[in-house]
């Protein structure tokens, strides 16, 4: 009778300890990478910053998981050590078409990649006379050009 009750006790334990594994193991969280989203594409020019959007970036696992840091290859030398942030501003030193990328990790250590286009432009030029300025002095002469002639 001893025996029985020692195998019936083991048995048991060894149920309980199964059905803990098979809870614990139910409960495991698979973490998902991140989608990098460097959005784009851009366009600005060489006199003013540019501004660069990765708010569509997203960590899938969230609200469990989220994007803990964003860090940005904006001189397209496969370093991302650039810029980081969310949001960031950029101004370039030559014209032409660009590559910028954009990598996010999330709390896991999980990261993912994505790039963008950015074309920078010449400079506008700004007049030196304010546009208003030529025709108010040529309304101005030509009025006292004509009073002059009357007297």
């Amino acid at each position: 009778m001893r025996i029985k009750q020692s195998r019936l006790i083991c048995f048991g334990i060894i149920l309980v300890l199964m059905s803990v594994g098979i809870v614990a193991a139910n409960n495991v969280q698979i973490n998902h990478p991140p989608e990098a989203d460097a959005n784009g594409p851009y366009e600005g020019d060489l006199c003013s910053p540019i501004s660069l959007d990765a708010s569509g970036s997203y960590d899938p696992d969230y609200p469990i998981g989220s994007i803990v840091s964003w860090e940005w290859d904006l001189d397209n030398d496969g370093e991302f050590d650039d810029a980081s942030g969310e949001f960031v501003e950029w101004i370039w030193g030559s014209t032409g078409d660009q590559v910028v990328g954009l990598r996010v990790t999330d709390d896991a250590g999980e990261a993912d990649i994505s790039y963008a286009q950015v074309r920078v432009n010449e400079c506008e030029e700004i007049p030196e006379f304010p546009t208003i300025t030529l025709p108010v002095v040529a309304i101005l002469g030509l009025a006292l050009f004509f009073q002059r002639r009357k007297n």
